[in-house]
């Protein structure tokens, strides 16, 4: 019995081969289809996968990030460090805390010294909340001065030598002093799909100098059962009994975000990093299935089209004693065979292309292709009985006598129905995506090309860490005045493409829309004198500071933007002179200012957020502490477009000699604005390298299609060419079908690629519209590929002698 299954399926297997080898181009074109589209589905579903399971670990599921908001004002992330302790012991609910605070510096050790910018010092119950794995050493901090470090970082200061035990020294922000730490344990390298990362970890001290200005995050982890409004709901009465020792207001309220919600929707001004976005996941995860299916399409297509040549075949072995369940059996295992073999040399492919795919999409994915075998295996399956059970059962049903005779009698596979709603399906697929790449590239090139308000060409933008050199940065303003090579000067807290940090201010009655006194809080940006000219930031009434009024200025005047007139109702022709109090952290108390200019809106954000109130403020030259966060932090340079490498290098010099200890960080602003887009623009790339790869595949799938229709209709097309049918009547004749599928593919593209599109707009506050252009461009696109790559086939088919043609049978 085994023997003769074996036999049996050694004559199926020598006749599988020997049909694909009598059809090698459509055996390409299959194969190939399967492989890329395979390839791009498990790239993609990878690439997915990584991004919907950001921040998993045990515990994920209780662990909340604090979200800070009071009335008339933004939310913001960084509290006040005295908060989770307390709330921990008063609320049952709270099993543990974790802060944490990220500063930089420069670090040393073993005779190197980099600049660095992820020191994150946090509470030894950190690891009771995130799940890192220990390379060497231990975790548990061992005394204040302990850190642990990741792989990579002992890598880069100690090379192959053994980190523990050795001495780190660390001269961080707002801090002059060197403190030496000891490492205890070195961590693995960071998985890249979590929310926040880091090099060094240091144990935080509540005595820091840090948190007299600077807030920190704060994580709590829920005991099993306890849900977050139950914590959310008891912080109002301990807000009451503690506000003062916290330093909060009584309006002050908060909530907690599930720590796996971060990196696809939470996108606040003060983000540790970029985070991604979910209507893009969801956009790309579609985007693989569409690919998976272009695939799948041309490969049952083409089999259902080819199933017509081997009626004689059938034919014969029902003559010569086969059954129904053999051919249906023998068809089955050959299109199996093929896809099988498809999906094989896709995972190879993929494990070629991953790390390419990797450096491209900045992540550092290991495939498990294992997990994608119940999905490939079920696409398979699905295939494989669709497009070879169909045509199988239909043929193993025909009489010998029948199919013998002319198998142009077999009409139910000529124009098969199936075959025309695969083609529209895969017209459609072409359409939606082709909307979607041209929607994005304009959205991306509207980001580009749009004004910000401001000027962002040739401006080099200066990192002043050094809490000496901020202290001093008029010192280091005169200087770089006095090169030739740059046109204007300027200083500032932050510049665009950074966060402008939040302030407390208060309206007194006479400014509030309410009529009474009101406590907000508001985008603030510190500047000097220089500042708004080089920016070239329109004041469009009143005036901006000057030197000879820098003192008054400093303490007493306020300039605003047009969002925070319409934010808070002031009318803009009375707009000069509204009282604000602004904060005054040298006092712990509110001082009085006025209105002395407004400027027009500018896009200090991203585009995905609406601008939002800012006041900007002079900062004062003689109450400039350095490492506050009322500081300098950056020098921004207007430079000539003359010899930038030169300048570059004589800039670095002149910044060294002004100070030697801290590196020379400079970067051009428009590249620091674009880094908000970074993410936009890999997603926008990403899509249309896919796009063209389904194109490419319908492509070919439609000249199997277009090559086999053809030869069904040969004899056809030889005689209306005797009759007197020219070669245009032909080839209209021969792409009208395929004219008409397109029609329908447009009524059904078209509502789901608009519908995919606006919900990725949405996540833009300035955006552009999907228009009617973008869709019909995308459809002509479409129709255009196809009647060209049908038309050729049909122009040869038209060319024929009508003898031949008439033989081809």
């Amino acid at each position: 019995m085994i023997g003769n299954w074996f036999y049996m399926l050694k004559n199926y297997y020598t006749l599988a081969l020997r049909f694909l080898a009598k059809s090698k181009v459509h055996t390409s074109i299959n194969v190939f289809g399967l492989v890329v589209g395979f390839t791009c589905f498990i790239l993609i579903s990878l690439f997915v996968t990584d991004e919907l399971t950001y921040d998993k670990s045990p515990n994920a599921d209780r662990i909340y990030r604090v979200v800070n908001t009071a009335p008339e004002n933004n939310p913001w992330l960084k509290g006040m460090p005295q908060m989770p302790a307390q709330m921990t012991s008063e609320i049952p609910e709270i099993e543990n805390f974790s802060r944490l605070l990220f500063v930089k510096g420069l670090v040393q050790a073993d005779q190197k010294i980099f600049e660095e910018d992820k020191v994150l010092f946090t509470d030894p119950s950190f690891f009771s909340l995130f799940q890192f794995n220990i390379a060497k050493g231990g975790h548990s901090f061992q005394n204040e001065n302990s850190v642990l470090i990741t792989q990579s970082t002992a890598t880069r200061y100690f090379g192959s030598e053994d980190p523990i035990g050795k001495t780190i020294e660390f001269t961080l922000d707002r801090d002059t002093s060197r403190t030496a730490y000891t490492v205890i344990g070195v961590l693995n390298d960071l998985p890249s799909n979590i929310h926040f990362h880091f090099d060094f970890l240091l144990p935080y001290r509540e005595n820091m100098v840090y948190q007299s200005n600077v807030g920190v995050y704060t994580y709590f982890l829920l005991k099993p059962g306890a849900t977050s409004n139950e914590v959310e709901s008891k912080f109002a009465t301990l807000n009451t009994k503690h506000h003062q020792a916290w330093g909060t207001d009584l309006s002050q309220r908060i909530t907690l975000q599930p720590v796996r919600s971060i990196h696809l929707e939470s996108h606040y001004g003060e983000e540790i990093e970029v985070n991604g976005n979910r209507q893009t996941v969801y956009i790309l995860g579609f985007t693989a299935l569409l690919i998976l299916t272009v695939g799948l399409i041309n490969f049952i297509n083409i089999s259902l089209a080819r199933s017509i040549k081997r009626g004689k075949e059938v034919g014969i072995r029902k003559v010569l004693g086969a059954n129904r369940h053999q051919v249906f059996t023998q068809f089955l295992l050959e299109s199996l065979a093929m896809l099988i073999v498809a999906a094989v040399i896709a995972m190879a492919l993929t494990q070629l292309t991953i790390p390419f795919f990797n450096a491209f999409t900045l992540k550092t994915i290991d495939p498990n292709l294992v997990e994608f075998l119940p999905i490939i295996g079920v696409a398979i399956l699905f295939s494989g009985v669709v497009a070879s059970a169909y045509p199988a059962l239909l043929l193993s049903g025909v009489l010998p006598a029948i199919v013998l005779k002319d198998t142009s009698s077999l009409k139910f596979l000529h124009g098969t129905k199936l075959r025309s709603v695969l083609l529209v399906i895969q017209f459609s697929i072409a359409i939606m995506l082709l909307v979607a790449t041209f929607t994005i590239w304009q959205q991306l090139n509207y980001i580009q090309s749009k004004d910000l308000g401001f000027n962002k060409e040739q401006v080099v933008v200066l990192t002043i860490d050094n809490p000496e050199s901020q202290r001093n940065y008029s010192i280091i303003t005169q200087q770089f005045r006095q090169h030739p090579g740059i046109l204007q000067v300027a200083a500032s807290g932050s510049v665009p493409g950074q966060d402008f940090p939040g302030w407390p201010y208060q309206l007194p009655a006479a400014s509030s829309p309410t009529g009474e006194d009101m406590g907000i809080g508001t985008s603030t940006l510190f500047v000097d004198e220089a500042y708004l000219s080089l920016m070239n930031i329109s004041i469009i009434k009143g005036r901006g500071f000057t030197s000879e009024n820098s003192i008054s200025d400093s303490r007493y005047g306020i300039i605003v933007n047009e969002s925070f007139l319409h934010e808070y109702g002031w009318d803009f022709e009375n707009s000069l002179d509204k009282r604000i109090q602004y904060f005054d952290p040298a006092v712990r108390a509110f001082a009085d200012s006025r209105v002395i200019g407004v400027v027009r809106d500018f896009h200090f954000q991203s585009f995905r957020s609406k601008i939002e109130p800012l006041v900007i403020r002079l900062r004062n030259p003689e109450n400039n502490s350095g490492g506050s966060s009322l500081a300098i932090t950056s020098v921004s340079l207007k430079v000539s477009g003359n010899n930038l490498q030169g300048l570059i290098t004589d800039l670095k010099q002149t910044w060294k000699n002004l100070d030697p200890v801290y590196p020379f960080d400079f970067e051009f602003l428009d590249a620091k604005i674009q880094k908000h887009y970074e993410a936009d623009e890999r997603f926008g790339k990403l899509f249309i390298t896919f796009t063209f790869i389904s194109i490419i595949i319908t492509c070919l799938g439609l000249f199997g299609i277009s090559l086999l229709t053809i030869e069904q209709r040969t004899k056809e097309i030889g005689i209306r060419k005797i009759l007197g049918a020219s070669a245009r009547n032909l080839i209209t004749l021969l792409t009208g079908q395929f004219v008409k599928l397109l029609v329908v593919s447009i009524v059904v593209a078209a509502p789901l690629g608009y519908w995919a599109m606006e919900r990725w707009l949405s996540d833009f506050s300035y955006r552009i519209n999907v228009s009617l252009v973008i869709i019909l461009f995308s459809f002509m696109t479409v129709a255009l590929v196809a009647v060209v790559t049908v038309g050729i086939q049909a122009l040869k088919a038209s060319n024929l002698n009508p003898v031949d043609s008439l033989r081809s049978e």
